[in-house]
């Protein structure tokens, strides 16, 4: 899943600095603004391609799994989670599902500055004419993973772990979980 936005607040930090007050509020803002899209780039650029390239997800196939389904930018949408998680449910492939964004109490961040909710999360059973979907694992490090972990459940999933608290950057957890992973450690001892 895309790594979606999260609330920077650059702006006071701006305030902080020594002679802040005697420089125009518009002129603040629009530093602030600039700096916060630097920031995006780099950690919503950078270090997801970054994440991308060093674990090369789509070359896990077909050595571990059957398919791979990447859902980035423009196709990291509720609807794309939704949809894919039906299909290969209908499929019959067993899914494992790797969420790779910023988040909050009870959100997975999309882009678009949208989200994603545990009733979202649960909501998608409904899609797959009310069954489980065929879920066996979530591995979720935005920060508060954890709070969305009874939803994937709820979902179908056999196990869901997630961050308890703030995880900054969910890349590199990532990276050592799913190299773990395809080395054969079990879930739990690979999260």
């Amino acid at each position: 899943l895309e790594n979606g936005g999260i609330e920077l607040n650059v702006k006071k930090f701006i305030d902080l600095l020594p002679g802040a007050s005697m420089i125009p509020e518009a002129i603040l803002e629009k530093l602030a603004s600039e700096l916060e899209g630097q920031i995006r780039k780099l950690t919503d650029g950078f270090l997801e391609d970054a994440e991308l390239a060093l674990n090369r997800y789509a070359s896990a196939k077909p050595d571990y799994y059957g398919e791979v389904v990447v859902l980035r930018n423009g196709t990291a949408l509720y609807a794309s989670l939704r949809d894919a998680l039906v299909r290969l449910t209908k499929d019959n492939r067993l899914i494992d599902l790797l969420v790779l964004t910023h988040g909050g109490k009870d959100s997975i961040a999309l882009n678009g500055d949208t989200s994603v909710s545990g009733a979202d999360i649960r909501a998608i059973r409904a899609h797959n004419d009310g069954k489980p979907i065929r879920l066996r694992a979530v591995y979720m490090m935005n920060c508060e993973g954890s709070s969305l972990n009874r939803a994937w459940i709820d979902l179908g999933a056999k196990a869901s772990v997630g961050s308890v608290g703030t995880n900054y950057l969910p890349e590199p957890t990532t990276f050592f979980f799913f190299q773990n992973w395809k080395n054969g450690q079990p879930f739990a001892e690979a999260a």
